[in-house]
């Protein structure tokens, strides 16, 4: 993938790739279905819900980047989230069935918050200092398709306070949603 060096917006291409069955793979190549140039960007952090519907992904630029999963179109941007990590949450209830809200911890301003996916609604914000770390198990690996497995699968994101080693289950206040 070559950068984009104009000062121009970055660019989406598709490319026609050849028919593959699933599963199978070509040698020597590796099936891209879409390239994002926008030099200098560099793309840090993909993390995948776990209903595999939203991606998060955090940049050299400082920014959170919310995309849908299947056509990697860009919903939300966020700015100014230098080395952000991000995790999953969901929460029971509401008209939607189980609502997703990404987790950002800024840790250059010891700031953590959730957001409503994919309105973007800033759910709270709690400072927590700087010394913590996010941990986010990963998405769960069998398809989601039988409603036993998804009311048995929740997302679930996890503070980790470095110096005192408290591990605190973060869970989002829904009653706006």
């Amino acid at each position: 993938v070559e950068a984009h060096r104009s000062g121009s917006a970055p660019r989406m291409s598709r490319r026609r790739l050849p028919e593959v069955a699933i599963g199978e793979t070509i040698a020597g190549e590796t099936a891209c279905v879409r390239t994002f140039e926008d030099f200098p960007r560099s793309f840090l952090s993909l993390i995948s819900e776990p209903r595999r519907r939203w991606l998060a992904v955090t940049d050299s630029l400082g920014r959170v980047l919310l995309l849908e999963a299947r056509t990697l179109v860009v919903v939300r941007l966020w700015k100014g989230y230098r080395e952000a990590q991000c995790g999953w949450l969901e929460a029971e209830g509401g008209s939607g069935g189980c609502p997703s809200f990404l987790a950002i911890y800024a840790p250059r301003r010891g700031l953590l918050e959730l957001w409503a996916v994919p309105t973007g609604e800033r759910i709270c914000a709690q400072v927590v200092g700087s010394d913590c770390a996010l941990l986010s198990p990963p998405p769960m690996l069998a398809p989601l398709d039988t409603a036993q497995v998804a009311l048995r699968w929740r997302s679930r994101c996890y503070l980790l306070q470095k110096s005192s080693g408290v591990l605190s289950l973060l869970s989002p206040s829904v009653s706006t949603v």
